[in-house]
């Protein structure tokens, strides 16, 4: 409720300079694209945080801004493979199954820009100064899953094939 937006076309140095103006007294700015983009529109990190030093720039892409893969485009599927997370779901003796892009969009990608964002908040009220927090879905994922590797070995639940990992799993009656 009470939300208001506005569409900016930031192909039009009109829609670059309110973007610049808002930004001036802004907490976060969220940017969605691949690599390179914001700075050939000329609103990258730098002359943002030139003109608001308490700026957070939180970057959310695919792939993060460094590595092989930060140029490509890509989807939650991808993103999910790429971790490889996407081995562990589905039924045994059967392909995996794509997950809905609970995983990797919102919780790889949403839900760690989150924690990025608030942590540089926390940190901005010591140092008083914003940072870029960089944040790759697939990166983002491998983490949350992490414990799910790790725990492998440790767990009665995991270490079966895919499709075997719950205690009491039997085939189904019909």
């Amino acid at each position: 409720m009470g939300k208001k937006s506005l569409a900016l076309n930031l192909k039009n140095p009109k829609g670059v300079n309110i973007l610049k103006s808002l930004c001036k007294n802004s907490d976060v700015l969220i940017e969605p694209f691949r690599k390179g983009v914001m700075e050939k529109l000329g609103l990258g990190p730098e002359i943002l945080l030139k003109d608001n030093h308490r700026l957070i720039y939180a970057r959310l892409t695919g792939y993060g801004q460094n590595g092989c893969f930060s140029n490509n485009a890509g989807h939650d599927i991808n993103y999910v493979a790429m971790s490889g997370l996407l081995s562990l779901l589905g039924r045994h003796g059967e392909n995996p199954v794509p997950p809905v892009n609970l995983i990797a969009d919102f919780g790889g990608g949403g839900l760690m820009c989150t924690l990025g964002i608030l942590l540089a908040l926390f940190e901005r009220n010591s140092s008083g100064l914003g940072q870029v927090v960089d944040n790759s879905m697939t990166h983002g994922l491998a983490y949350l899953g992490s414990w799910i590797y790790r725990s492998q070995t440790l767990l009665p639940i995991w270490g079966q094939e895919r499709g075997e990992k719950y205690i009491g799993y039997r085939e189904p009656l019909l």
